[in-house]
């Protein structure tokens, strides 16, 4: 999970799809990989979750937390099966987000995901840069962008503080697991 702008939902995804994982399918091992080295919030927040994790080497399911403005990714972007690109779809953060596309996601574009977090559906602007229209279409050329997207809910809070995944949560980001597979 990358992305250049801090506060696109990196942690929160990478917990929350840790969790699903561990949830969905008995005995699954998984690990975080915590690059965000002036938080640590994966590792803090997997403790007080009490996720069960493991080390890479043993895990089913490795996910990497990238802090923002995180540079060099080449060797952990090499190692990936996919890389998730997290990105909020607004007039600050997709441009930053698509020089960190270019600048060093372009080997790994054909592993590369765009997904689109803490959407506000009740937002044009915000829609039509998710669905590419109005001006904003060829955003992240070359770059495969996910037709599921993160909402902006509440839900997404609360899991952060007690660790618990709604069932609404569960079903989006199962829609969006999946599509990262694809």
């Amino acid at each position: 999970m990358v992305g250049s702008k801090g506060s696109s939902g990196k942690s929160t995804l990478v917990l929350a799809l840790c969790k699903l994982a561990q949830l969905t399918w008995k005995g699954c091992k998984t690990a975080i990989v915590d690059l965000d080295f002036d938080q640590y919030s994966s590792t803090q927040f997997s403790k007080m979750m009490n996720l069960e994790l493991v080390h890479p080497d043993e895990a089913h399911f490795v996910f990497v937390d990238g802090a923002a403005k995180l540079k060099g990714v080449g060797p952990e972007a090499a190692k990936a099966d996919k890389i998730v690109l997290a990105c909020v779809p607004g007039p600050l953060d997709v441009p930053v987000n698509q020089n960190f596309c270019r600048e060093e996601l372009v080997p790994y574009a054909d592993k590369t995901r765009i997904l689109y977090t803490r959407v506000k559906t009740v937002s044009r602007m915000d829609m039509d840069i998710v669905q590419g229209q109005n001006g904003f279409e060829g955003l992240f050329a070359g770059f495969q962008k996910l037709q599921n997207f993160m909402h902006e809910w509440q839900d997404y809070r609360n899991f952060a503080l007690t660790g618990d995944l709604t069932p609404k949560i569960k079903n989006e980001l199962s829609s969006i697991l999946l599509e990262i597979q694809l």
